[in-house]
């Protein structure tokens, strides 16, 4: 890849990276992130991770996406509260 077209491909992620946030910034409660933002972006990545047979698990630097097979999902989804719950009200979310 050329230079420029490395350049371009990193203002389009920024580009998509700061779209996102206004959208997400737009929403006035953790429902409405949910119901306007992460459940369509979650809904796009299920369906373009079936089309081409695709396992996700991604790992950053304060939060986890994980794209699994259906009968794994909530088995996953299980295993994270169980984490969570056992924090037992300790205070692990960083606050910028």
């Amino acid at each position: 890849m050329s230079d420029s077209s490395q350049q371009s491909a990193a203002d389009t992620a920024e580009a998509f990276h700061r779209e996102l946030l206004d959208r997400m910034a737009a929403c006035p409660d953790a429902d409405s992130l949910n119901d306007h933002v992460l459940t369509p972006f979650m809904a796009a990545l299920e369906e373009l991770c079936a089309e081409r047979g695709y396992l996700i698990n991604t790992f950053g630097s304060r939060c986890n996406l994980c794209v699994s097979v259906e009968d794994d999902a909530p088995v996953i989804f299980d295993l994270i509260e169980e984490y969570l719950d056992s924090l037992d009200g300790q205070d692990h979310l960083v606050k910028d």
